[in-house]
């Protein structure tokens, strides 16, 4: 038995479970025998391409889900870009990793911090009012 076929074996079987289903009830929904559900989940048979697509379907998942690639993380399906970006991270060594860490921490943490507060129309006219006065000249220097 080859390696993807024990991975999609795996996950076909995990995710079916998940939803709930039975192998019959998704037999159903795919338009192939209980069986053929049954030597998939037990890595006898691979699936075909075309029904594993309608399976993802079915159970809610994405292809990549279903090799145990690139799993959704709380929903969120990452885009190409982000793929090559996890890719290219697990190459890293510690040190890159943890410079790459620190990198995101430190751009994460700045996104998060307030930049300014708009102050409310009273508070800008108090100020102005404030700085008209500080410009007024002294009394002894009016003419």
């Amino acid at each position: 038995m080859g390696n993807v076929r024990d991975e999609i074996a795996k996950n076909l079987l995990y995710y079916r479970k998940k939803k709930k289903l039975t192998q019959k009830e998704l037999s159903e929904y795919l338009g192939v025998n209980n069986s053929a559900v049954s030597n998939w989940e037990k890595g006898l048979n691979s699936i075909d391409i075309d029904t594993l697509h309608r399976a993802c379907i079915a159970l809610n998942v994405s292809v990549n889900d279903m090799f145990g690639t690139f799993s959704n993380v709380s929903g969120m399906v990452l885009t190409p870009d982000e793929v090559e970006i996890v890719v290219k991270f697990r190459k890293l060594d510690d040190r890159g990793k943890a410079a790459v860490t620190r990198a995101l921490e430190q751009e994460y943490a700045y996104i998060e911090t307030p930049k300014f507060t708009v102050p409310n129309i009273e508070q800008i006219k108090k100020e102005a009012q404030n700085m008209t006065m500080t410009i007024k000249k002294p009394a002894h220097q009016k003419k």
